[in-house]
């Protein structure tokens, strides 16, 4: 599964890739424990440090373009790689709304899963933040009796 998202202070867009579809319609309690216990085992795919040092590092570079007075269109063509290789990221780094707080949150799980947390954990924790911040305080304020 990778995971790749947008957040702002006032929205929050997901992508969700599995490696292998998921039928919903026959979802089983063991159907969802096999697969939970196949992505904590699954072994990364690149160096999450070497990753977080990359995305870190050209964040940083679109905010000197800004200091230096480049609208979006200037950043985007000195940019190069990172806007083809991380699309979103580089749009929530040029965005008016861009959130610091989440880019380091996610960027210290890349860094920790250097350390030796798997990607399944690092993915646990950050969807259970996103959840923390944007699902759960609609779910709290809406009436029973009222749709989602």
């Amino acid at each position: 599964m990778v995971l790749d998202g947008i957040w702002s202070k006032k929205k929050c867009c997901l992508s969700i890739r599995m490696s292998a579809p998921i039928d919903l319609n026959n979802l089983s309690k063991d159907g969802v424990l096999a697969a939970s216990a196949e992505a904590e085992n699954a072994p990364t795919e690149f160096d999450p440090r070497e990753r977080s040092k990359y995305v870190r590092e050209r964040v940083d570079e679109v905010r000197k373009l800004r200091t230096l007075g480049q609208n979006d269109e200037q950043i985007k063509l000195a940019m190069g790689d990172f806007v083809t290789k991380y699309p979103t990221l580089f749009q929530m780094s040029v965005s008016s709304n861009f959130s610091e707080e989440r880019l380091t949150m996610m960027l210290t799980m890349l860094d920790r899963m250097g350390g030796g947390m798997t990607q399944h954990k690092a993915s646990v924790v950050v969807g259970q933040h996103l959840a923390n911040v944007f699902i759960n305080p609609i779910v709290k304020n809406t009436p029973p009796d009222k749709p989602y």
